[in-house]
Parts: structure tokens; C-alpha cells; sequence
């Protein structure tokens, strides 16, 4: 409990780096919502403006975009929108997207690394499929 109130500080004031050291420490805490308003560090982002530097490092550390907030049920990417009409950039790596057919099997591909051996054929056959569906 204390980490999490102390990521909801840290992102709260913006203080990125302390924020994602722990977050580096404890991924699995990168989307725990603050009690008040439903904030996730990534909404807090959203809100500061802050850098795509720390934004992308807050959704390579598993952050979701599709958390939605308490009080006016808003993703980050509403968010940015809202209070950084000068920032499409922000708004565009914060917005929901779908992912494709050929983005999910390379999810797996990447994720599940004992998925295939040093030489299978089930490598070559996901291969073509990504290719093929990326088409």
C-alpha cells in the first residue's frame, strides 16, 4: 500500500524519474488508480504534458491505455486532448488502437520466447503468417 501511494504522489507531481524507477521495480503496480479520482501514472502523464520519453517508457512497462479515470471516465489520451491541444503527438501514442492480426502474433511471438525452438517450423509458418496478415 505505501508504494502505491507513493507512485500516486510521484506521478501526481510529475516527478518522473523516482516514479519510474520503482515502476521499473514493480511493473505490475504501473496501472493502480489513485482512490480519488481514478488517476494511473499514465493519466497523470497525460495531464502534465509530460515527455514521450516517459510516456512510452510508462507503456512499455505495461501501462493501458484503456484505463478510463473515476470521476469523468477519461482515457489519457482524453486527457491530453483536453489540457494539450498543442501536443497531437501526445494524444496520438496515448490513443486506444486496436491491434491487427499480424500485431498480435508478434505479440505472442515476442512474449512467448519458449514458444519456438532454435530451428522450428512453426517459427517459419508464424513468419509468413505475420507477413502475410501485415499485408
Amino acid at each position: 500500500m505505501k508504494q502505491i501511494n507513493q507512485i500516486n504522489a510521484l506521478a501526481f507531481q510529475g516527478d518522473w524519474e523516482p516514479l519510474l524507477g520503482i515502476l521499473r521495480e514493480h511493473p505490475d503496480l504501473i496501472n493502480f488508480a489513485s482512490e480519488s479520482k481514478g488517476y494511473t501514472p499514465l493519466h497523470q502523464a497525460a495531464w502534465h504534458g509530460a515527455s514521450l520519453s516517459v510516456v512510452g517508457e510508462l507503456l512499455e512497462l505495461g501501462a493501458d491505455r484503456r484505463v478510463r479515470t473515476e470521476n469523468r471516465f477519461m482515457t489519457a489520451s482524453d486527457i491530453a486532448k483536453e489540457k494539450h491541444p498543442e501536443r497531437p503527438d501526445l494524444a496520438y501514442v496515448l490513443s486506444v488502437r486496436k491491434l491487427t492480426i499480424a500485431q498480435l502474433i508478434r505479440k505472442v511471438i515476442v512474449s512467448e520466447s519458449n514458444l519456438f525452438g532454435a530451428y522450428d517450423g512453426n517459427q517459419v509458418l508464424a513468419d509468413r503468417l505475420v507477413a502475410s496478415f501485415g499485408a
